[in-house]
């Protein structure tokens, strides 16, 4: 893990956790390869200060963007198979049978 802050950290900090809180802390220390819990917990801090003062929008309206997006690349699609199929002589709506031997 990169060092934090190279100034002198003075400002104390306790917090009370559940067993499964600690334990979900202690595994996700392991994973992210931490020397401590203290090191750990203060990346975690700082990260979350950092995502929380960047200007993004939250995942929610991002998932929103996204189904509208979708909803009107289904729409594109859509319009796009019903034309194919009007070229190729064919009526839309339906399944369509496979006439290559594959």
């Amino acid at each position: 893990m990169p060092r934090l802050f190279t100034g002198f950290r003075v400002r104390p900090l306790s917090v009370r956790l559940s067993e499964d809180e600690f334990r979900a802390l202690c595994n996700a220390c392991q994973l992210r390869g931490a020397r401590s819990i203290s090191e750990f917990a203060r990346w975690a801090l700082v990260e979350g200060i950092h995502r929380a003062t960047e200007n993004k929008p939250p995942i929610e309206q991002k998932l929103a963007s996204l189904e509208v997006r979708l909803s009107a690349v289904e729409t594109l699609l859509s319009n796009l198979v019903a034309t194919l199929q009007k070229i190729n002589g064919r009526p839309s709506g339906g399944a369509t049978e496979r006439t290559d031997a594959s």
